[in-house]
């Protein structure tokens, strides 16, 4: 298991944002999302801290801990600009993020994708497949255990770079 650090900054005039993150890489035993067979291959999770630096001296204040790719959208939104390495973490993250805990097979999720189906929502994504005749696939039934979406090790090779800068 290899652990990375690495701190990233957004800023608007003197306020600032610092999202201190930690990549964790380790290879797997899993199910294929695309074969159903069992398959090894790189697994890639990202969690960090985020804290509130308003410019003012003393200490920063902790916003949000644990799964925090969301908070970054909404400060972009807000004017915030982000470092150009933080926009490559934030893409990769969201994309290979808990890629060995993969609801669907890769035509189910290539299905519930197209449909822009809220993943949050597993009865309704499960509602989706049924009546796109795809809740179950080869034996598999959506969401009724979790598939492995491996890593490329171009992708893993780059998570390695951005995160020893």
């Amino acid at each position: 298991m290899e652990k990375y650090r690495r701190t990233f900054y957004m800023r608007r005039g003197k306020e600032r944002y610092r999202f201190r993150l930690e990549l964790t890489i380790d290879q797997k035993e899993g199910k294929d999302y695309r074969t159903l067979k069992k398959t090894k291959g790189y697994t890639v999770s990202i969690c960090g801290e985020l804290y509130y630096l308003s410019g003012e001296p003393g200490r920063p204040v902790t916003v949000s801990m644990g799964q925090i790719d969301m908070d970054a959208p909404r400060l972009i939104k807000e004017g915030f600009v982000p470092q150009k390495d933080l926009v490559e973490v934030l893409y990769l993250w969201r994309k290979w993020h808990l890629n060995d805990l993969t609801a669907g097979t890769f035509y189910q999720e290539l299905l519930l994708d197209l449909l822009d189906a809220d993943r949050s929502d597993y009865e309704g994504c499960v509602e989706t497949l049924k009546k796109a005749g795809y809740h179950s696939d080869r034996g598999y039934k959506y969401g009724h255990g979790w598939l492995f979406r491996p890593v490329p090790e171009d992708v893993v090779k780059r998570l390695r770079e951005l995160f020893s800068e």
